[in-house]
């Protein structure tokens, strides 16, 4: 009988223990809300834990075979950002690669790329977000970054891109491009070219994008040196490089000019140089500028003119930031004779 009456009241504690349980794990849910690093941390484990398996990848062409990695509509983080990612073989590192070497495209702001050459099969891809908060952010540590799984085939490749909350690496469906080797298009740095419509057309626009690298107290500057190496692309099809120096002040009301010098070189090698001077109320994400054309190259030569140049900044870290934007210039030649060359006979003289 004492046994039977006991039954009820270890069922009751049974039940009683189990919504106890049920609210803690509510509890610790809850507390963990939408914080990004809860999240990572979920994907992180659940990455090393089932890695996804990845999309069809290219069939084999007989090339090198790739990894791309996009990070594509960065977010504006304030203080900037950093990333890396590791690709791994068992305990080797096959490949690396930072921010500040990967390329950035002209047609997509805050967008960025690479493409590593492999050796084809299984690979672990070791992603690190680093966001700065207050301070710049840190180095970049792979010894608690995201890892995820790829298989590269041989003679293809895999896509991966970045997912900017959780830090981790999503590979992309590649099953559609079954012939793009070493890497597609759209993951490597543009080249310069094709020449376009007119190799040195009066009135080229377009738009642009590149790096800026700054430092202070170099000795060629006096404050900040300024260097920016960009892509203008024009609306006719064609590529120009871009490339400037400038050094920068910022005065007592926290505003900053720039004065440098300029060159755009063609796709056949013409170029076209000038001055410049910027002024932007600190902080800023662009003003717009006006370039000055003195002399040009090639079928350039003897050019004058200015350019407008709607401009866009994204800080990447210190030291080094994005800008994109529009440009629209005005290019006049000198005067071309158009009467065909002759060369006189040579004269006789009587000895």
């Amino acid at each position: 009988m004492e046994s039977s009456s006991r039954r009820p009241q270890l069922l009751v504690l049974a039940v009683v223990a189990a919504l106890v349980a049920c609210v803690g794990f509510l509890v610790v849910r809850a507390a963990g809300g939408d914080d990004p690093s809860v999240v990572a941390s979920e994907a992180s484990t659940t990455t090393a834990a089932s890695p996804p398996s990845p999309p069809p990848a290219p069939q084999p062409t007989g090339g090198p075979s790739w990894v791309g990695v996009g990070l594509q509509s960065a977010p504006l983080y304030q203080e900037g950002f950093d990333y890396g990612i590791r690709l791994l073989r068992g305990e080797e590192v096959v490949a690396e690669r930072r921010l500040d070497q990967f390329s950035s495209d002209v047609a997509s702001p805050r967008t960025y790329f690479t493409s590593l050459t492999v050796e084809p099969g299984p690979l672990v891809a070791a992603s690190d977000l680093n966001i700065g908060a207050g301070p710049p952010p840190g180095p970049i540590d792979f010894s608690d970054a995201c890892r995820t799984h790829i298989d590269v085939p041989k003679g293809g490749g895999v896509l991966v891109q970045l997912n900017w909350k959780t830090g981790c690496l999503e590979t992309l469906d590649a099953s559609a491009l079954p012939s793009l080797s070493p890497a597609p298009t759209m993951w490597t740095e543009a080249s310069p070219g094709p020449a376009g419509t007119n190799p040195a057309p009066p009135n080229p626009k377009g738009s642009f994008g590149g790096m800026e690298e700054f430092a202070l107290f170099t000795g060629r500057c006096p404050f900040l040196d300024h260097k920016l190496d960009a892509t203008y692309s024009l609306s006719d099809g064609a590529k120009w490089r871009f490339h400037s120096t400038y050094c920068g002040d910022i005065d007592a009301q926290n505003r900053h000019y720039g004065n440098g010098e300029f060159t755009f070189t063609t796709a056949n090698g013409s170029t076209l140089t000038g001055t410049f001077h910027s002024e932007a109320q600190l902080p800023s994400r662009g003003e717009p500028y006006t370039m000055q054309i003195h002399e040009g190259t090639g079928d350039y030569a003897g050019a004058t003119g200015e350019c407008a140049i709607d401009n866009h900044l994204e800080m990447v870290r210190f030291g080094r930031q994005r800008q994109f934007g529009t440009f629209d210039c005005t290019v006049t030649l000198p005067p071309r004779s158009s009467a065909p060359r002759t060369t006189s006979p040579p004269q006789q003289t009587d000895v």
